[in-house]
């Protein structure tokens, strides 16, 4: 299997809409999961593959898309090959999509609940999105931490970029912002400052969600303090965020705990910062993980504030302004020492591997 692609990614067909995947198309829409779309092609290559090659000794399958756990489980029920999920995300339990019909989520449930009592081992990204996901198993939390690897390849990416050295306080934000993910109070903050200090100010922004971006910035009457990239390569975005001054951070707006995994949201957004020893601007509540986490790995550069504390995140822009104006640089919190991260990480990769280990004798 070490050749082998689940799907063929240079097909020209592989979005079009045909008789053929009209249907599952539908059918991803109705229960969000897109693996409808291939999941029958997906299943003829296995079994191909099988054919040819003979029995792997062990799956790993990785969601979302999650439907092809259950292919996973099909194959252990058929051929007695064990599997390890990964969840990147929890599947029903998900916060971007907990409040849909319920009338939708019971056959996801189902299915969700018959793959994971079958499955020989379970992953999840936090604390949080494990107790979402739907088993008693005990799971195992691999926090989505860079290794020395990746860290080295920002740092080469970065090396020759400087950080801004003007009077202009620049500040980066990268990639999606879910429903739960609000820019308002950081907004309003802009918007309540003095203009002397406001005129100083920039938020650069690159991803999916750039016409929420464009349109929040709008409502607050601050379009001038944005510079909106949409969409540019990864590399053009790491080199954006080294340039800057500040890295802003939105994990979560919500207090609605309603959803077990709400306090387990971390973007893997963050670690990026840390590894590229950024000032980073968190705005979640103190309660949520992903504090404890970074308080674990024992990152300081980070100011965390609450969402609904606008008054502090004014007050921290005028010093961050002030900061400029008087040095051209931010002064650090503290330690911006990432090797704690990189061991943290580590621990989590030795535990999965003793697992693995352990269910293959």
């Amino acid at each position: 299997f070490e050749n082998y692609l689940f799907r063929d990614f240079n097909s020209k067909n592989i979005n079009q809409i045909n008789s053929t995947n009209l249907f599952p198309k539908i059918i991803s829409k109705i229960f969000r999961d897109s693996g409808w779309a291939w999941y029958k092609y997906l299943e003829e290559s296995i079994y191909n593959e099988i054919k040819k090659k003979g029995f792997p000794d062990l799956i790993i399958s990785s969601g979302s898309p999650f439907l092809q756990f259950y292919l996973c489980y099909k194959l252990k029920k058929k051929f007695n090959i064990p599997y390890f999920i990964d969840y990147r995300d929890p599947w029903t339990n998900n916060p971007e999509s907990y409040k849909v019909n319920f009338l939708l989520k019971l056959i996801p449930k189902f299915i969700e609940t018959k793959v994971n009592q079958n499955a020989d081992g379970i992953i999840g990204i936090s604390k949080g999105h494990c107790n979402a996901i739907l088993s008693s198993k005990p799971k195992l939390v691999l926090y989505n931490l860079p290794d020395k690897e990746y860290i080295d390849k920002l740092k080469n990416i970065t090396s020759n970029i400087q950080v801004n050295r003007n009077e202009e306080l620049v500040l980066s934000l990268t990639g999606t912002l879910y429903s739960y993910q609000k820019l308002d109070s950081f907004c309003e903050a802009i918007k309540n400052l003095d203009e002397f200090y406001k005129d100083k100010i920039k938020v650069k922004y690159c991803g999916s969600s750039w016409n929420y971006v464009d349109q929040v910035f709008k409502k607050y009457n601050i379009s001038n303090n944005l510079i909106n990239y949409k969409f540019i390569k990864k590399i053009d975005a790491i080199k954006m965020v080294k340039e800057s001054d500040i890295s802003l951070s939105i994990i979560s707006c919500s207090r609605d705990f309603s959803n077990i995994a709400m306090k387990g949201e971390i973007t893997t957004k963050i670690f990026d910062y840390i590894s590229l020893g950024k000032m980073i601007l968190n705005i979640t509540y103190d309660d949520y993980e992903i504090v404890e986490l970074i308080r674990e790995i024992g990152y300081e550069n980070i100011l965390n504030i609450s969402p609904n504390n606008t008054y502090k995140i004014e007050q921290s822009l005028i010093r961050f302004a002030k900061e400029k104006l008087k040095y051209k640089v931010i002064k650090n919190l503290g330690s911006n020492d990432f090797n704690g991260m990189i061991e943290k990480g580590n621990q989590g990769f030795i535990e999965l591997e003793r697992k693995i280990n352990h269910k293959l004798g």
